[in-house]
């Protein structure tokens, strides 16, 4: 199987042994594929393509090997229900949360991550019917411990209400949790974010 050009790029930040699976992705359904920035409100997002710019896929480079797989896992499911479906059915509907989790059992199935890894996917994505985040708390603690570090406080770990500071220095307070995210609002110009549980905080003040 031919590598599409700058491949290199990706396949050095996938777990070992993955290489070959996410080709197979590719050559499905072919997409661009770019590595961006770290950003605190998401790990990964699919754009169509629309007003003249190209159908994509972007992934935060900072991702530990694991997560950067699941978050493409993630996306591509996307890319693949978007071109079966088009507009008409939900973002993280029935129809993508099927394909989502096929592209997880082709993770598990193929053998090459850790059975703890194995496990907590399972353990993440089967076992509930509402899905629609690409991480989740059982993950984030795994990896936190591979990397040998206390794991970090986290939004979810917060009360409702409480202000705190992320590590692009924004202040916000905690809302209310919508579908999968927290509704925040900024102190200093009132715009409202919506944020992923399991983003890291910096400090925190209760309400």
């Amino acid at each position: 199987m031919t590598k599409p050009d700058g491949f290199n790029l990706l396949e050095d930040r996938l777990p070992e042994g993955s290489s070959g699976l996410v080709l197979d992705w590719l050559e499905n359904d072919p997409v661009s594929v770019l590595i961006s920035r770290p950003r605190q409100t998401k790990l990964g997002d699919y754009r169509p393509a629309i007003d003249g710019r190209p159908e994509r896929v972007s992934i935060n480079g900072n991702l530990h090997p694991v997560e950067f797989l699941i978050t493409l896992a993630h996306e591509m499911a996307h890319v693949e229900n978007y071109r079966q479906n088009g507009r008409r059915v939900k973002p993280h509907g029935k129809e993508w949360k099927a394909v989502f989790r096929n592209k997880l059992a082709q993770i598990i199935k193929a053998g090459f991550l850790d059975e703890r890894y194995n496990s907590a996917i399972y353990d993440c994505f089967f076992r509930k019917e509402r899905l629609a985040t690409t991480m989740c708390s059982v993950l984030k603690r795994l990896i936190d411990n591979e990397k040998g570090r206390v794991s970090p406080l986290r939004v979810e770990d917060i009360p409702e209400g409480s202000i705190f500071l992320t590590g692009n220095g924004k202040k916000l307070v905690k809302g209310t949790k919508m579908r999968t995210r927290y509704k925040c609002r900024e102190i200093n110009t009132n715009r409202v974010y919506t944020v992923h549980p399991m983003a890291e905080i910096i400090e925190y003040r209760a309400p």
